[in-house]
């Protein structure tokens, strides 16, 4: 199998902030190339995940619609519950 990795990227960045990955990556255990990789392939799908939630096929987004313009069914046993809620209120 071969390991090696033809391909990198350079950052450029302070002190500061390598301070703060290089301290993250031992915490994690890791090295600074990997916590970076597996942080960055972590947050890259992040965006396109979000897109995918609100991205509905027409004919979905049209019975959603459907579904929420229906009238109302009024559930019996809820409302003699609410109702018998409220006289007990009332007589109290």
């Amino acid at each position: 199998m071969n390991s090696q990795k033809p391909s990198h990227i350079t950052l450029s960045l302070t002190e500061s902030q390598l301070g703060v990955i290089q301290a993250a990556a031992e915490f994690e255990g890791m090295s600074v190339s990997d916590f970076v990789l597996n942080t960055a392939l972590r947050e890259s799908g992040s965006p396109f995940t979000e897109v995918q939630k609100q991205v509905t096929k027409e004919d979905e987004y049209l019975a959603f619609l459907d579904y929420l313009n229906r009238p109302a069914n009024v559930n019996q046993g809820l409302k003699e519950l609410f109702e018998k809620q409220r006289k007990n209120r009332e007589s109290n």
